[in-house]
């Protein structure tokens, strides 16, 4: 018995689902927050769940822990740069349009989340590349140098200390958007309030790691 598949069943099987979850927005300038950021953030988190599983990793497989450390530079390299790309349209929508009214304003927290998790992602990247490199045996010039491990990780730790700059630089912001705000009306305590705590806590995680890899402006910070 032949079974054949004909182009409507196809369609149906592959097309329909995905086109009956797809949804189309308008979006204007002037109404633009940071929000546009949460589908970017996801490649940062990813990039830095694969710098911890790399270190679990390495003792069973070598191939296999550098394969998920060149998949987690692959993600925090495009979500960074696609996050770079939407804060400055954010930052030029604030200069031209002031901060978002009331409630939303508490959307401008949202940037501190991919400085301060690509931060911490590089970080782990850094390190881990220190504990790995160089692989014995191993015929790649980048790989077998005795000295790789060391640059890779003085390198993560200038561009971690850079987003935690960053970082603090939004931060700076957000406070005072929250300032400007609250001096002209309340702000209604509503579920966009979550928006707060997972920058925070990325931005509080990024100086915590920093601070142990003797970025002394990054320890004080955190300990204050």
């Amino acid at each position: 018995m032949s079974c054949k598949l004909s182009p409507h069943t196809l369609n149906a099987t592959l097309y329909l689902p995905v086109s009956l979850r797809t949804t189309k927005h308008k979006h204007s300038h002037d109404e633009m927050t940071s929000v546009w950021l949460l589908p970017v953030v996801t490649l940062i988190v990813a990039s830095s769940a694969g710098g911890v599983l790399s270190l679990a990793l390495h003792p069973y497989s070598v191939t296999s822990a550098l394969t998920t450390l060149a998949f987690a530079v692959f993600m925090v390299s495009v979500g960074l740069a696609l996050a770079f790309m939407i804060l400055t349209i954010y930052f030029h929508r604030l200069l031209l349009h002031g901060f978002p009214p009331c409630v939303n304003i508490v959307s401008s927290f949202i940037p501190l989340g991919p400085m301060g998790q690509a931060g911490f992602s590089i970080l782990l990247i850094g390190q881990s590349m220190k504990e790995f490199l160089p692989v014995t045996g191993s015929s790649s010039p980048f790989l077998s140098s005795t000295q790789t491990g060391e640059i890779v990780f003085a390198i993560s730790v200038c561009a971690s200390y850079f987003l935690w700059a960053l970082a603090t630089m939004w931060l700076g912001y957000a406070l005072l958007g929250m300032q400007h705000t609250l001096r002209r009306t309340r702000i209604p305590f509503k579920l966009s309030f979550w928006g707060m705590i997972f920058p925070n806590v990325s931005c509080t995680r990024l100086s915590y790691l920093a601070g142990l890899d003797d970025v002394t402006i990054c320890r004080v910070c955190t300990q204050t």
